[in-house]
């Protein structure tokens, strides 16, 4: 939906015929765009709250809500994501070639980091477009899209793998009017 989205866009310029032109062997330069930048900020969104779906507890891990520590990484890697996307060109940005432009990325030289890093060598921005600014009206509606998307996940997986439909189906195999195939104790709790 967020790459849909983007592709409505009227600033939106595709990244497919630029980086077929780059040679092969410089694969990294191809990521200087927006198609592999909405990528990385929707990933990072779905890696987050996918740890902490999962952490809501149950006979081996202790619920998310009492463990302080998860829940401040959750909530420093979610203010992480929304500072990317609502600030313009800084160096943590250009860091990770998030609304990032030519003039900032030459800007963003770190000597020893540079020999591990293309993005801290002080190269120009290597996209179709000097640029991978995301215009103030599809922030808002990215970060609606990504964080949406993550209110459905954690509400789906509470209510509805771990509530009532999951306690049924537990019930019924437990009772024998499952399949027989499945025993109760294989069901993940």
């Amino acid at each position: 939906l967020a790459l849909h989205l983007l592709w409505q866009q009227p600033w939106y310029v595709a990244s497919r015929e630029h980086n077929a032109q780059l040679p092969s062997h410089k694969w990294w330069l191809r990521s200087d765009n927006y198609e592999t930048e909405i990528c990385f900020l929707w990933f990072l969104t779905q890696f987050n709250n996918a740890g902490f779906i999962y952490t809501f507890g149950g006979m081996f891990r202790q619920n998310v809500f009492r463990n302080r520590a998860l829940t401040l990484l959750w909530l420093l890697s979610n203010a992480l994501v929304l500072f990317l996307i609502f600030t313009g060109p800084n160096a943590l940005g250009c860091l990770f070639r998030v609304n990032c432009d030519d003039a900032s990325t030459r800007e963003l030289y770190v000597p020893f980091l540079a020999q591990f890093a293309f993005t801290f060598d002080g190269r120009g921005f290597a996209g179709p477009k000097p640029d991978n600014l995301l215009s103030p009206d599809f922030r808002i509606v990215l970060a609606s899209v990504l964080y949406g998307n993550s209110l459905c996940s954690i509400l789906f997986y509470k209510y509805v793998v771990l509530g009532q439909p999951a306690h049924l189906f537990r019930r019924n195999l437990e009772s024998g009017r499952g399949s027989g195939r499945v025993k109760a104790e294989d069901v993940p709790v």
